[in-house]
């Protein structure tokens, strides 16, 4: 059963992760509700900010929200070369978040870490050279298909962090994380497929 957010049409597989929408992330916590045929509760004037990447206005409370949120990273990214993007740094880049993609879609996590080699380990080389050592974790999200609820939802899987050096073998660490992530990947797949 598909549960579908009645104010933006999103679909979501479980009540929870709709309610956690609504809640969240959704417009609709902007509307005022009407609870038992009672008024709606007078808030007061809500100061409100604008977003000059994303030319969205938020009320000035939900501005940190809406900085975490999809859309905002989308739009602040920097590109760095074609398919790395540095999505949000601090600290003078001493904490720095990269988005890496590949050109096509894939079905299989193989492929996809194959394609992708060479992009992680030229970004794990200059952060090392800047550095000298680093902490490295992995997250990667897939859209997945659950065939008998007709669903499509969203799914990340990450990694532990790791401490990388300059003498660390960086394919054997990137072979590491592939390997969680396949393992992640799997269980998630097997889970709710009834086998």
């Amino acid at each position: 059963m598909a549960y579908v957010c009645e104010y933006c049409g999103v679909s979501f597989s479980r009540n929870y992760s709709m309610l956690r929408h609504k809640r969240e992330s959704c417009m609709s916590r902007f509307i005022p509700e009407e609870v038992g045929g009672k008024r709606p509760r007078f808030v007061g004037a809500v100061s409100m900010k604008t977003c000059a990447l994303c030319d969205v206005t938020v009320p000035a409370n939900f501005m940190a929200a809406h900085q975490r949120t999809a859309q905002h990273r989308n739009n602040s990214c920097i590109p760095l070369c074609d398919g790395v993007e540095r999505v949000d740094s601090a600290f003078r880049n001493r904490i720095a978040t990269y988005r890496i993609s590949s050109d096509t879609d894939h079905i299989d996590f193989t492929v996809f870490f194959n394609e992708i080699i060479v992009k992680v380990l030229n970004v794990l080389e200059q952060a090392l050279g800047l550095h000298g050592a680093i902490k490295v974790n992995m997250v990667v999200a897939g859209l997945y298909y659950h065939p008998t609820q007709d669903v499509h939802s969203e799914k990340s899987f990450n990694t532990s962090n790791k401490i990388i050096a300059v003498g660390s073998d960086l394919n054997e660490v990137y072979q590491s994380f592939v390997e969680v992530m396949k393992t992640k990947s799997t269980e998630f797949q097997e889970k709710d497929s009834g086998m």
